[in-house]
């Protein structure tokens, strides 16, 4: 059959009709009327809960919510931001998801690495993504002060897992801390500081 050029209706409603006619077949010898059939399909409509009309519109917001609260970041919204940063750590994401996230100048500190510019990050996240086969994040202790206006002061214990390519296993307890600020929509880092912990 060409696409441009469709079979005759005679052709392709053959089909259709024949499953009509099997249908009107099967009801006859089970004993079912047409009307039968529609009583059915309406007992089943009233059946079903009328959620469109009876919930208010799944993307209305309250008029009368404090208008402040739904503007402003919360601790809530910190603390999630905090636990994004590590899941791309855990999911080895692209580096761009991590620049993101760091406020320029960037003043990142690592126990192994100062990283002062963008530069700096990628060559050190290079080295992540070139020596580390698996590894996993595990938080404790988060502690959040401040606000938007200030920022936030956030703490928490890191206890590190990987294995690199080599099979060897790592293991790492790493006390952060950082500062996080919000620039226009978004979160970001302006400054961490790690150190090896215990």
């Amino acid at each position: 059959m060409n696409l441009f050029n469709p079979a005759p209706r005679s052709l392709w409603i053959l089909p259709v009709l024949a499953i009509g006619l099997f249908t009107s077949s099967v009801m006859a010898n089970e004993g079912v009327t047409s009307g039968e059939v529609e009583s059915s399909a309406q007992a089943q409509a009233q059946a079903q809960p009328q959620t469109t009309s009876q919930i208010p519109a799944l993307d209305t917001l309250s008029p009368n919510y404090d208008a402040k609260a739904r503007a402003e970041f919360s601790h809530n919204d910190v603390a999630a931001f905090v636990y994004q940063w590590f899941a791309g750590f855990d999911h080895q994401r692209e580096a761009r998801f991590f620049l993101e996230r760091i406020a320029e100048p960037v003043a990142l500190h690592y126990p192994d690495a100062p990283l002062r510019s963008v530069d700096d990050f990628l060559g050190w996240y290079q080295g992540v993504i070139d020596n580390i086969a698996w590894n996993a994040h595990e938080l404790s202790e988060l502690s959040i002060q401040g606000n938007q206006q200030q920022g936030w002061q956030v703490s928490y214990l890191v206890r590190w897992q990987a294995r690199d390519y080599s099979g060897q296993n790592l293991e790492m307890d790493v006390a952060q801390q950082l500062v996080i600020v919000r620039e226009g929509e978004a979160l970001k880092i302006a400054q961490l500081r790690a150190k090896l912990h215990g």
